[in-house]
């Protein structure tokens, strides 16, 4: 279904990281079809909210500068999507004064119904992003009809093109791409469900850093020996990584559910099926994950060792990826 798709971008830097992150996410939603209308606050004259409550009386801002057009613009779209840098763990100033600005749309029949956020920061520990999503989140609780329907952190990008090859660029490229898709991923993902015996579990946010894409955990058996269903979603894959253990160790994975792949460093990726069985010794380096269009779930068994640990490597970029899989990203 086609719809009005408007991005906020507030970053004071022409070609910044947030901005980029932004051009992602438009490219995804544009080849789904929809109308995306960017608007740079950069060079847009906005002054700061007064106060002064008219706008809720007279429907416009007092304050005749280019906030009343973005207000305009805002209260047209289907979907808002919000680009911003995070300073002091926080929006920009840019976009927290066309927030305030925005304050004529409270109470009226805005179309909008989903938001989205995207934020990049110089620092990648997990709280930095934490107020900048908090800050956006208030806003859009005042507004009963839209919910913030999904966010991508890009941490660790600090100087203009630093984010080049970040995996949250591909994670805005699919949240474009699969803008007002939510009704029918959910019947995939409980298709999917009911394909397998085993739960799909919760988010897996604890590691998500490690994934391009969302990943969902169940753990099934934490005692003697460690089991746990690991779903992901199409296109969902986990970083590269190798298990370590100074005896024993590794990890064996059982798929259960969807198509997947599995591709040890320097040999061709192979597909994965329910019933297959994969054997990952040690210092092996590695990654799995879904296919394109299909979700995938595998049983993860962590093989018992001494001194066992994971160490977390680079992203399945993109090209690597499609290459591995045999299909055009």
């Amino acid at each position: 279904m086609n719809k009005k798709v408007l991005i906020i971008s507030s970053s004071p830097r022409k070609g910044g990281n947030s901005e980029t992150l932004a051009a992602a996410f438009a490219k995804g939603a544009r080849e789904s079809g929809h109308q995306v209308e960017t608007v740079s606050l950069r060079d847009k004259q906005i002054g700061f909210c007064k106060g002064c409550f008219a706008c809720l009386k007279l429907g416009h801002c007092v304050i005749q500068d280019d906030a009343v057009e973005i207000a305009a613009k805002m209260h047209d779209a289907d979907v808002l999507v919000f680009a911003t840098p995070v300073y002091y763990y926080c929006v920009s100033g840019q976009l927290k004064t066309m927030l305030d600005r925005a304050n004529p749309l409270y109470d009226t029949d805005y179309a909008f119904t989903q938001a989205y956020l995207l934020a990049a920061a110089a620092e990648d520990a997990p709280e930095t992003f934490e107020g900048t999503e908090k800050a956006v989140q208030g806003w859009v609780d005042c507004f009963p009809r839209c919910t913030l329907a999904g966010t991508v952190f890009a941490g660790g990008v600090n100087g203009v093109g630093e984010i080049a090859g970040h995996p949250a660029l591909e994670q805005a490229y699919r949240m474009g791409k699969e803008v007002w898709a939510e009704d029918s991923a959910g019947d995939a993902k409980a298709k999917h469900a009911n394909e397998m015996v085993f739960p799909i579990g919760a988010p897996n946010d604890a590691f998500a850093k490690y994934f391009v894409g969302q990943s969902y955990l169940a753990p099934l058996s934490t005692a003697q020996v460690g089991i746990y269903n690991v779903t992901f979603e199409p296109g969902c894959r986990n970083n590269w990584h190798i298990h370590h253990a100074k005896s024993g160790g590794g990890q064996i994975l059982v798929c259960v559910a969807g198509c997947g792949y599995y591709q040890e460093w320097g040999k061709p990726a192979r597909e994965l099926r329910p019933g297959d069985v994969v054997n990952i010794p040690v210092g092996v380096k590695h990654w799995h994950g879904a296919a394109p269009d299909s979700w995938f779930s595998h049983l993860a068994v962590e093989v018992p060792g001494d001194e066992t640990s994971n160490e977390w490597l680079e992203a399945v970029d993109s090209t690597t990826y499609f290459e591995a899989v045999n299909k055009k990203a």
